[in-house]
C-alpha cells in the first residue's frame, strides 16, 4: 500500500475517533514545522512519502494501525492524547528520529521501542504514569535528548548508560532515590536535570561526566556531594537549591568554569575558601542557610555580579562582602 493510500486510511480512522470531520483531509505541514512538539494535526509528504505526522490533542486512546504502516516516518507526535500503552508495532518505524509522547497516560513502554535505532529525540514527560523505563532504551545509541520528567519513576535502568550519544537528560519531578553508577558512562552528556526527586546522594561516577555543562539537582535530600564533582571542569551551572547540604567538598575549587552556583535552602554554616577559587563565578545564591562566615578569598572574585546571603545569621560587617560591594558587586545581606 502506498503512503498516500495509508494516509487516506488514517484519515478515516481519525474521523471515526472524532479528530477529523467526515471526508476531511489531514492538513499538510511544511518541513520546518513537521513533527515538532508544538505542531498541529497534520502530515508532511515528500515525493509522495509521509515523513512526519502530528496527531496532537486528538483524544486518542489507541494509535490507529495505519500509523505503523508508514515506514519512512521520521517525526511522530502523539502528544496530549489519552494513550495508556503503545503496541510492539512501533518497532516498524525504523526511520523514526523524533518521537513525542508527552501529555498522555502511558503506564509502560514496549521493549520494542529499543529497535528505533535512528531515534535522536524522545519526549515522555508530563502526565504519563511510567514507574520505570524499559532496559531496551539502552539500545538507542543515537538518542541525544531524553525528556523523562514529571512521571512516577522510582528507578531508571542501568542500561541508560549505554546511550553514548545522549546530550540532554531530564529526570526531574519523579520518585528517584538512587541514580545508577552506570549513568557516569554518558560521556557526551551536556545537561543533567534531577530536580525534585528523593536523592540522598549523587554517585561518585558523576565525575566521569566530563562534558557536563549544567547540573540541576534542586529539591532533593542531598546531605553531601561526592569529591568527584571537582572533575566536572566544563561545568558552568550548578543548582543545588533546597537540599540538606552542611558543607561542600574541597574539590569544588576545581570547577574553574562555573558561572552560576545556587545553594539556597541548605544547611551550610560557611562559604569556604574553595569557592574563592571559582574565578569565572558570576552569581552565587546562598540564601536561607546557616552561614555565619564568608571566607575572605571570595572578595577577590572579580567577575561576581551578584551574591545573595539573605536569611543567614551572618554578621553585618564582613571583609569579603564589603570588598565585593565596593567593587560594584550586588550583595544582599
Amino acid at each position: 500500500m502506498s503512503d498516500l493510500a495509508t494516509l487516506r486510511a488514517l484519515e478515516h480512522s481519525l474521523s471515526i475517533a472524532g479528530c477529523l470531520g467526515a471526508g476531511d483531509r489531514l492538513p499538510l505541514l511544511d518541513r520546518e514545522r513537521a513533527g515538532l512538539d508544538d505542531s498541529p494535526v497534520g502530515a508532511t509528504l515528500v515525493d509522495g512519502v509521509v515523513t512526519a505526522l502530528a496527531l496532537r490533542r486528538c483524544g486518542l486512546t489507541a494509535v490507529p494501525d495505519a500509523v505503523w504502516q508508514l515506514p519512512n516516518l521520521e517525526r511522530l507526535s502523539l502528544a496530549d492524547n489519552a494513550l495508556v500503552a503503545l503496541p510492539a508495532e512501533i518497532a516498524e518505524l525504523r526511520a523514526l528520529r523524533k518521537l513525542y509522547l508527552f501529555g498522555n497516560r502511558l503506564l509502560s513502554l514496549p521493549d520494542s521501542i529499543g529497535a528505533l535505532a535512528e531515534l535522536d529525540t524522545l519526549d515522555l514527560s508530563h502526565g504519563n504514569e511510567l514507574t520505570t523505563l524499559p532496559n531496551s532504551l539502552g539500545h538507542l545509541r543515537k538518542l541525544a535528548v531524553l525528556y523523562a520528567s514529571d512521571l512516577k519513576l522510582a528507578s531508571v535502568p542501568e542500561s541508560l548508560g549505554e546511550m553514548r550519544s545522549l546530550r540532554y537528560l531530564n529526570l526531574s519531578h519523579n520518585r528517584l532515590t538512587v541514580i545508577p553508577d552506570e549513568l557516569g558512562r554518558l560521556a557526551s552528556l551536556l545537561e543533567l536535570r534531577l530536580c525534585d526527586n528523593a536523592l540522598a546522594a549523587l554517585p561518585d561516577s558523576i565525575g566521569r561526566l566530563t562534558a557536563l555543562v549544567e547540573l540541576h539537582a534542586n529539591g532533593n535530600r542531598l546531605a553531601s556531594l561526592p569529591d568527584s564533582i571537582g572533575a566536572l571542569r566544563r561545568l558552568r551551572v550548578l543548582r543545588l537549591t533546597n537540599n540538606v547540604l552542611t558543607s561542600l567538598p574541597e574539590s569544588v575549587r576545581d570547577l574553574g568554569r562555573l558561572r552560576h552556583l545556587e545553594l539556597r535552602g541548605n544547611r551550610l554554616g560557611a562559604l569556604p575558601a574553595s569557592l574563592g577559587a571559582l574565578r569565572e563565578l558570576v552569581e552565587l545564591d546562598a540564601r536561607s542557610n546557616r552561614v555565619t562566615s564568608v571566607d575572605r578569598s571570595l572578595g577577590a572574585l572579580d567577575r561576581l555580579e551578584r551574591l545573595d546571603l539573605r536569611w543567614n545569621p551572618l554578621p553585618a560587617a564582613d571583609v569579603a562582602t564589603d570588598r565585593l560591594s565596593v567593587r560594584g558587586c550586588t550583595v544582599w545581606l
